[in-house]
This record gives structure tokens, C-alpha cells and sequence, in this order.
């Protein structure tokens, strides 16, 4: 997945010249998504390398979860 992301990087940074707006949008939204990604990995590694202690979460409370955390977005 890096590797695709490095090249589509690439390719936007080739294409900067011509299309310097959108290219600078697009490097800085894909830098977005790729930092929080990383977040979202980490967090998940610490829940998973942890996780023994703890019982299993129902369905019916990850689906509360998530409604609540979509409220809070903008």
C-alpha cells in the first residue's frame, strides 16, 4: 500500500507544474488521509495488543458508539 501511495505521490508531483493547484490539494488531502490511517493503526494495535483482558463488546454497543462518534463530526 505504501509503495502505491509513493507512486501515485510521484506522479501528482510530476503532472505539479501544469496542474499546480489540484495537485497541491490532492498531495495534501492524500497526506491526510495517510497520517490519519496511521492513527487508526496504531490505535488498533495498542487495542488488539491489550485486548485479552477484557470481555468482548456486543454489536448492539459498537453500533451505539458509532452513532454517537458520527454526531460529533462535522
Amino acid at each position: 500500500m505504501e509503495s502505491r501511495f509513493n507512486t501515485l505521490k510521484t506522479l501528482i508531483e510530476s503532472k505539479k507544474e501544469k496542474y499546480p493547484n489540484i495537485s497541491n490539494i490532492w498531495l495534501k488531502y492524500l497526506d491526510q488521509k495517510f497520517t490519519l490511517l496511521n492513527q487508526s493503526l496504531d490505535k488498533a494495535e495498542v487495542i488488539f495488543n491489550n485486548i485479552d483482558n477484557n470481555q468482548d463488546i456486543p454489536y448492539s454497543t459498537i453500533a451505539i458508539l458509532y452513532l454517537i462518534n458520527q454526531e460529533r463530526l462535522p
